[in-house]
């Protein structure tokens, strides 16, 4: 069975190959704002693969098609460029401002390394698989860590229970044996590097 990247690549050759180009001039020129609006964001979903075959597509006969029609119609190509730039810049702002604010959390990495991480709160499950690298996360609180600079402070830890291994440090924050990665967050706000430094130095 096809992968879903593989169906939706063919689905856009498919939508690709049957392309009636004056059509798609005709709608750049009459609504520039809308088609540079939904170019912009089609940038912003598209797999690798697709946007590998978008450049083949562009740099051959079809590309060479799209840019004869546009002179034809009199289309201004740097215009153009220069409002799906635009279009595109604030659909990342509204897609950054939908995902909430953001604030630092720690990660403790499979060899011990401690980085600062910048998390979206309101999709905090989302950040967590992404960052810890795995479907299977589990959030668990951690008031082992609240002590010294992060006393009396909420703090939660994100990790994957069926990992094999151990992670020495991750372990001896929550007190128990885990492997792989440990995301650390702070619910009254940012947790500092220097915050979590001294904290993690109290622990027995």
């Amino acid at each position: 069975m096809e992968d879903s990247n593989n169906i939706t690549t063919d689905k856009v050759k498919e939508v690709l190959n049957n392309i009636n180009f004056s059509d798609v001039i005709d709608k750049l020129t009459s609504e520039p704002n809308e088609a540079a609006n939904l170019i912009g964001q089609s940038a912003e979903i598209m797999t690798p693969e697709m946007m590998e075959q978008a450049r083949k597509y562009a740099t051959g006969t079809q590309g060479k098609q799209i840019k004869e029609e546009m002179m034809r119609k009199g289309l201004d190509n740097k215009d153009l460029k220069a409002q799906m730039e635009q279009q595109k810049k604030l659909y990342v702002e509204a897609n950054n401002k939908a995902k909430g604010e953001s604030k630092k959390a720690i990660l403790i990495t499979s060899s011990k390394i401690m980085k600062s991480k910048d998390i979206h709160v309101k999709i905090l499950k989302s950040e967590a698989i992404k960052i810890v690298g795995s479907d299977n996360v589990l959030e668990m609180p951690c008031s082992r860590l609240a002590v010294g600079p992060l006393l009396n402070k909420t703090i939660k830890v994100w990790y994957d229970p069926n990992r094999k291994g151990n992670n020495t440090r991750a372990s001896k924050i929550v007190d128990f044996k885990i492997a792989g990665e440990l995301l650390i967050v702070m619910e009254e706000g940012d947790l500092t590097e220097n915050d979590f430094k001294l904290a993690e130095k109290l622990l027995l």
